[in-house]
């Protein structure tokens, strides 16, 4: 534990800078010193532990990425409302605890759900890859995915597929309710533009460190669709597995996606309610590419176009090949 007295000397920050961090969730409440009972209440001491000097070290490098107050609270994964934070991850948990009950025995509860596949997809990993050495490169990749599941599960969502460049995930709806009354197409949509402040911090930090002049981007692809959903049992454990093209539409919407763009299918954008979608920005996508065609905010790709098969397989070539999508730009 630190003394609030050192935390503010190594930090550099004033009280009322430390106090506005733990109002808005950034820092734990401190630890008061309770033993001698005859000091004062403004001579008692509060303790925070010493992660805290990490912390504020990290909320100082956003300030200098030019990230708001609400960006950075949600890249390092405060939460003013602990109840929706712990109603969040418990539903992310739920599905890896039932995993965890199957992992001796056949999965009985495979359902068919509504869900939303969200993938993400770290761009120019080439170029970032030949300017790091190899212990530079596994840290900065840590460094991303774990903003990244920091964001993912406080929005509730079901982490998948991991490699180096792409993370999958799932919003899961309610199989009993309808699209109105289930808040896991909005919490989608909201975890998407988020994802945007991790990368704004990551270019800030790496330019500084290595003089670096790219930016550093991540394009996300969302799509909905109603899928089974199971559980693969392998080496006595469960794993999550989900049926259907929904994934495979929001993968291809990644490998199309570039520079920081994040691509929705039209399809969820009219499952979203009257007052919702008044709040959603979108426009035609940014970069024009070979095989666009455009239809006033929309766009598809055509089925020949070399994107397509790479990012699907063959079973799938047809609905990706008519999938229309355009690019969100905000959710107020």
């Amino acid at each position: 534990m630190i003394s609030s007295k050192t935390l503010l000397k190594l930090s550099g920050i004033s009280r009322a800078t430390l106090n506005n961090y733990i109002k808005n969730g950034l820092l734990p409440r401190p630890i008061i010193e309770t033993g001698d009972r005859t000091k004062s209440v403004s001579s008692r001491l509060g303790f925070f532990p010493e992660s805290s000097i990490e912390t504020i070290k990290q909320i100082q490098e956003c300030k200098e990425a030019s990230m708001t107050m609400s960006e950075i609270i949600n890249v390092l994964g405060a939460s003013k409302d602990e109840s929706v934070t712990n109603s969040s991850i418990t539903k992310n948990l739920s599905y890896k605890q039932e995993a965890d009950i199957h992992s001796t025995q056949q999965p009985k509860h495979v359902r068919c759900i509504p869900l939303v596949a969200l993938s993400i997809r770290l761009g120019f990993i080439n170029d970032i890859k030949s300017r790091l050495f190899a212990e530079e490169y596994f840290s900065f990749l840590n460094d991303l995915w774990r903003q990244v599941e920091t964001i993912l599960i406080r929005k509730g969502a079901v982490i998948g597929a991991t490699s180096e460049d792409l993370m999958v995930c799932y919003f899961m709806g309610n199989e009993n309710a309808n699209y109105i009354e289930s808040n896991y197409l909005e919490e989608s949509i909201r975890c998407s533009l988020e994802l945007q402040a991790v990368a704004k911090r990551l270019t800030s930090v790496y330019q500084r460190q290595h003089n670096w002049s790219q930016d550093i981007r991540i394009n996300v692809g969302i799509a909905e669709g109603r899928e089974w959903v199971g559980y693969l049992i392998i080496d006595n454990r469960s794993e999550l597995r989900i049926l259907g093209n929904t994934e495979l539409k929001a993968r291809f919407l990644t490998e199309i996606a570039k520079d920081g763009e994040v691509l929705i299918a039209k399809h969820m954008l009219d499952l979203l309610p009257p007052d919702l979608k008044l709040r959603t920005g979108y426009q035609s996508p940014r970069n024009i590419a070979l095989g666009l065609t455009c239809h006033g905010h929309f766009a598809t790709y055509t089925q020949g176009d070399s994107n397509i098969r790479r990012a699907t397989n063959i079973q799938y070539a047809d609905d990706v090949s008519t999938l229309l999508f355009t690019e969100l730009t905000h959710f107020a």
